[in-house]
């Protein structure tokens, strides 16, 4: 499944970056705390509504970062399982699908243990610093991703 996901947040960087739909502009959130930088191009899929009541969350991996409101053609092959304050807020894993060197991957198995590691410990540690604690889950596979996407565009039309 190929969609087009929104980035926030590019590759490498360290400063959290919101889509502020009111104003219609991307405003700085904050610099996160942690001497860490987010693993992979981060932002939203664009009308969907997550369980949290923002748009549905995706890290991509890419080899090029990009920049801050580009809509970027996505595969997706998974989803991190994860809880934040209380509410789930899992993330969809994709593809950058106009990258030929991430031909290969085209579900969860395909991304090398080392790759899912290094998310998971990203999104564990991100916030530790504030003092706040997110709890980590899972990967789950493209099927499991798919049925999460789904119910988040129904729940955006409705």
């Amino acid at each position: 499944m190929e969609i087009y996901m929104k980035v926030e947040i590019p590759k490498g960087s360290a400063n959290k970056i919101e889509y502020n739909k009111t104003k219609q502009r991307f405003e700085l959130d904050r610099v996160l705390s942690v001497a860490m930088s987010y693993p992979g191009e981060y932002g939203v899929i664009p009308e969907t509504l997550a369980p949290d009541g923002d748009e549905l969350d995706v890290i991509c991996l890419t080899i090029q970062p990009t920049f801050c409101g580009l809509y970027v053609p996505i595969r997706i092959i998974g989803v991190l399982k994860m809880i934040d304050k209380g509410e789930q807020d899992d993330k969809l894993l994709a593809v950058n699908a106009g990258e030929p060197e991430l031909s290969h991957i085209q579900k969860l198995a395909d991304v090398p243990h080392q790759t899912k590691e290094k998310i998971k410990h990203f999104f564990a540690r991100y916030k530790d610093l504030e003092g706040k604690k997110v709890e980590i889950g899972e990967f789950e596979g493209k099927e499991q991703a798919e049925k999460l996407l789904k119910k988040c565009q129904e729940a955006y039309q409705k």
